[in-house]
């Protein structure tokens, strides 16, 4: 079995799906396990409550993973660019970056205002 050669126009590491993953689930659950400071937390978990912290403090390492992953793939694809070009344009770099990241954004922002809006209502 040969391995996969990268494709010229496109950049794909599917073998880091289950880290972003990971670091996607670690920081959703960081995010949203309760606090055990609320006294009814406290109480349901009783002896648990030290060891639920620590498993939530630990959930708070996705966010490094994530940036470290983001800065392995940024950084990855503009060796490629240099590679393949000789140089790298800055100005193209955050267009495509903006083109990527912005739409989601934008649509997570909408939803998050709609669903607040419809809860006030």
């Amino acid at each position: 079995m040969q391995p996969a050669t990268p494709s010229a126009s496109r950049y794909y590491r599917p073998e880091l799906d289950v880290v972003r993953f990971i670091a996607f689930l670690l920081v959703f659950l960081h995010h949203t396990l309760p606090s055990t400071e609320d006294p009814r937390v406290a109480h349901l978990l009783r002896g648990f409550a030290p060891a639920f912290d620590a498993f939530s403090d630990a959930c708070s390492f996705g966010l490094s993973l994530f940036f470290t992953l983001s800065a392995f793939l940024i950084c990855e694809l503009l060796l490629r660019e240099r590679e393949k070009t000789g140089e790298i344009s800055v100005k193209q770099f955050y267009i495509r970056r903006i083109l990527r990241i912005w739409p989601l954004y934008y649509l997570g922002l909408a939803i998050w205002r709609d669903l607040r809006t419809s809860a006030q209502r």
